[in-house]
């Protein structure tokens, strides 16, 4: 029914945000931002530095 579809990372990171039930709250005090910010990444909107990168890949495993 369904084909395989190949996810984005920021697809794959919104997907499994809402999947796990976190909100952008949640995420901006994970990693110290705004939840304005995480949002404008997740569609990529706005670039991201390594460390918060880094830190929401961790998350995500």
């Amino acid at each position: 029914m369904y084909e395989n579809v190949s996810l984005t990372e920021l697809e794959y990171f919104r997907l499994w945000r809402k999947r796990n039930k976190v909100t952008l709250n949640k995420m901006a005090k994970i990693l110290n931002c705004s939840p304005s910010w995480i949002c404008l990444f997740e569609n990529g909107k706005r670039n991201i530095d390594n460390e918060r990168l880094q830190k929401y890949r961790d998350l995500v495993k």
